[in-house]
């Protein structure tokens, strides 16, 4: 259904409410907690109603006060939003309403509230995370990651922390742990057993001209082009900087363990010549030959070779960082390794292969010597030290092209 769909992040504006309302409390009416909030015995339905009416409360009072964001698309419309409000949106005023809305269940929302309030860090500013949700149908591709990315973004530029409360125990320790948030205090503990998870995220600090999360302008964008899936990760001066949204297939970086560079390697040839006749005609009109800057192992110093001249390529380590994520690594070392980068933005470096298993990428850098290069392993590290340039077992060998097209 979304495979077609350019999806991007973009503010919510007041004509938004409904769609965002919608969104949120399709995901909300069925959480552990919002069950306890209107009792386990409310029919579905009638759970639905009241998270709508709540949640277009709040959005209205986030679209004041705070920030709300959706992930859109060109065709299907809102597939997921945010809500964030700073640490003193003050929300009392919302308490007669959100007792008509609650009727019989007003005792619960109130002590809802009341109990999360006495977890709340006792520091400040903040900004909370109030409320993600996505579409069903858009599990898998990366649209709450993107949501959070985008705030995340902006806040960590401005040096504001976040704090959340997750539902379970499984987002406790996935996405959000991944973004680098961390469980702090104990489990929120509501009557009859439902439990909500602290968690809080220092900023990180982030260069302003580095474009993290992989956003394009603070926007993640997925388009089709000659019927496969890609990210966006740049656009300017009418072209658009495209990867491959997965790892295509399983190559070696040359086709012998020799010293090489990107400039004579058996996969740059081959990417150049069979995979871009994989193409049709139009799609060939559109990709730009591109002068391909080819510079040393940063940390190593291993020769880069010759510039080129590529219409497919493959990242280098510095592209790789300033369009997936840049904690300083590159720039600082790791100190804890002089082998990867291995940072809060290993998950938006990973990739999985065409049946959905996590898959390591090459990019065009040599490693720490000439017949070695550079990739990003499966867990999404780094690894600047390289893998052997005749890998193409399970341990290494994926292709992940990119591409400039005309726009």
């Amino acid at each position: 259904m979304f495979l077609r769909n350019e999806i991007f992040i973009r503010a919510a504006k007041k004509k938004d409410l409904s769609s965002v309302a919608n969104a949120i409390s399709s995901s909300f009416c069925d959480d552990p907690v919002f069950i306890w909030m209107v009792s386990d015995l409310t029919e579905r339905a009638e759970r639905k109603k009241i998270a709508i009416e709540f949640f277009e409360l709040y959005v209205s009072f986030a679209l004041e006060h705070g920030v709300v964001h959706l992930a859109d698309t060109t065709k299907s419309g809102v597939v997921g939003a945010t809500i964030w409000l700073p640490h003193d949106a003050d929300d009392a005023s919302l308490a007669d309403e959100i007792d008509r809305i609650a009727d019989v269940h007003a005792p619960r929302f109130r002590m809802f509230a009341e109990i999360l309030g006495a977890h709340y860090p006792p520091v400040a500013p903040f900004d909370k995370l109030m409320a993600i949700a996505t579409h069903p149908s858009t599990q898998g591709m990366g649209i709450g990651s993107a949501l959070i990315g985008h705030r995340l973004h902006e806040l960590d530029h401005i040096g504001i922390p976040t704090y959340l409360e997750a539902t379970t125990r499984h987002a406790a320790g996935g996405v959000y742990e991944r973004f680098g948030y961390q469980p702090i205090g104990e489990p929120v503990r509501f009557p009859g057993g439902s439990e909500a998870f602290p968690m809080w995220r220092n900023a990180y600090e982030a260069a302003s001209s580095v474009n993290i999360y992989g956003l394009d302008g603070g926007e993640m964008r997925l388009m089709q082009f000659a019927n496969r899936n890609w990210r966006i990760l740049d656009k300017h001066d009418g072209r658009m900087l495209l990867i491959l949204d997965k790892v295509i297939e399983k190559k070696p970086y040359h086709s012998e363990y020799t010293p090489v560079t990107w400039a004579n390697c058996s996969l740059r040839q081959y990417l150049n010549d069979s995979f871009f006749d994989t193409f049709d005609s139009e799609s060939k009109d559109k990709i730009i030959e591109t002068e391909i800057s080819n510079a040393n192992n940063p940390w190593f110093g291993i020769n880069g070779g010759a510039d080129t001249m590529d219409r497919i390529f493959l990242l280098s380590i510095e592209e790789t960082v300033r369009y997936f994520g840049d904690s300083r690594q590159l720039r600082n070392k790791n100190r804890n390794t002089k082998y990867f980068i291995n940072d809060n933005f290993n998950y938006v470096r990973k990739a999985v292969d065409s049946v959905g298993t996590a898959a390591c990428w090459w990019l065009r850098t040599p490693g720490n010597t000439p017949s070695f290069a550079a990739n990003v392993a499966s867990d999404g590290r780094i690894v600047v030290s390289g893998d052997f340039v005749n890998r193409s077992s399970c341990m290494g060998g994926g292709i992940r092209p990119a591409l400039w097209l005309k726009v």
